[in-house]
């Protein structure tokens, strides 16, 4: 069969074949018989079929291309036509990342919550309060902005006095590079090795395209009060 053309920038056949894998550990009754394996497995799958989809849909008629450039593309907010490419042989295509929009997981300890890229502002809140949660982020582009356009153009809300701006919310994830995935750990504030999440925020899809974000959430305050003052 023709070679998959994102299989060395997504890691696209380890990503499927262990989706694959996944599927049928869980079609097995006996899997909850230990359920937080079961779990854990759930969640995998689900972060797993978010990449393996949208890459089934943009390899249809593209087996024999090699030499692409990708765009992504989130919630279309952008005024700087990132998706309007200079003419180029090349094939240019932009990725929808419209699809990835799940709550993957939620460390309610750590209190960090691990989304698809393509969660727009109302679908992180509503899963996030459903919960009990918030994230806290509102720039003037939320209803329709995606939580990976927040982290690779570094935006900031309108709380974000309370909240932070997004390179504070931002706790790491996975980026899909031309070498294979960049996982960027969790990890507290360290002087002591270079930040890797400095690589993808503002990054613009530059070195690669996030499949995956950890933010840092907060519990939901049990009252919530906004006060204007007009000089």
């Amino acid at each position: 069969s023709a070679p998959r053309p994102f299989g060395g920038i997504f890691d696209y056949d380890q990503k499927h074949d262990r989706l694959v894998e996944v599927n049928r550990e869980l079609e097995d009754p006996n899997v909850w018989n230990n359920p937080e394996y079961a779990q854990n497995l759930g969640r995998e799958r689900a972060q797993l079929a978010q990449v393996v989809e949208t890459l089934d849909d943009l390899t249809s008629g593209l087996a024999d291309s090699r030499d692409l450039q990708l765009i992504p593309y989130g919630g279309g907010t952008s005024v700087a036509g990132h998706i309007n490419p200079q003419a180029s042989r090349r094939p240019v295509l932009t990725v929808s990342l419209e699809r990835m929009n799940r709550l993957i997981d939620l460390d309610r300890e750590s209190l960090v919550a691990t989304f698809g890229p393509g969660a727009a502002g109302p679908q992180v809140e509503s899963q996030l309060r459903a919960l009990g949660y918030t994230l806290g982020h509102f720039p003037q582009s939320w209803e329709l902005s995606t939580l990976g356009g927040w982290v690779a153009s570094r935006s900031s809300g309108q709380q974000s006095l309370r909240y932070g701006r997004i390179e504070q919310l931002f706790a790491g994830g996975t980026l899909e590079t031309f070498a294979g995935p960049l996982e960027i750990a969790t990890f507290p504030a360290s002087a002591a090795v270079p930040d890797l999440r400095e690589l993808v925020l503002g990054s613009e899809g530059r070195f690669g395209i996030i499949s995956s974000v950890k933010v840092r959430v907060s519990p939901l305050a049990e009252d919530e009060r906004f006060y204007s003052v007009f000089l």
